[in-house]
C-alpha cells in the first residue's frame, strides 16, 4: 500500500525540473512523515464502507501539515518564478484531494488483501 501512495507522490515530485533540490533524506522524510500520515488516519477514521473522497475529506486537515512539506520540497525542486511558484502551489492543492481518495482506495485493497 505504501509503494501506490508513495508512487501518487513521486508523480507529483517528478513533473518539476530541479533547481533547488532538497537533499534526498529530506524528500524522503517528507514522503514518509505525509504516507505514515495518511496511512494513520486513514485506518482511524475509514469504516470500509463509506464514499472513499468523504474519508479524504476528513483525512484531509489532519495531513496538511505534511503536505504543505511536501509542496514546500516540490515549489523549491521545480520553481524559479513567483508564478511558477504560485502556480505549482495551486496544482498540487488541487491535486490533494484525488491524492488521499487513491490512498482511501490502496489501504482498503491492501486491508482486503488485493494486490497491488
Amino acid at each position: 500500500m505504501r509503494a501506490g501512495i508513495a508512487g501518487a507522490i513521486l508523480a507529483l515530485l517528478a513533473a518539476c525540473t530541479t533547481t533547488n533540490s532538497p537533499t534526498p533524506q529530506e524528500n524522503d522524510a517528507a514522503k514518509a512523515a505525509y504516507t505514515k500520515c495518511l496511512i494513520d488516519n486513514i485506518a482511524r477514521v475509514d469504516d470500509g464502507h463509506s464514499d472513499p473522497q468523504s474519508i479524504a475529506t476528513s483525512v484531509q486537515p489532519a495531513c496538511a501539515v505534511q503536505y504543505n512539506a511536501l509542496i514546500q520540497i516540490v515549489v523549491n525542486q521545480c520553481c524559479t518564478t513567483e508564478d511558477s511558484k504560485n502556480s505549482t502551489q495551486q496544482k498540487m492543492k488541487s491535486e490533494e484531494l484525488k491524492v488521499i481518495t487513491g490512498a482511501v482506495l490502496h489501504y482498503r485493497a491492501a486491508k482486503r488483501g488485493d494486490k497491488q
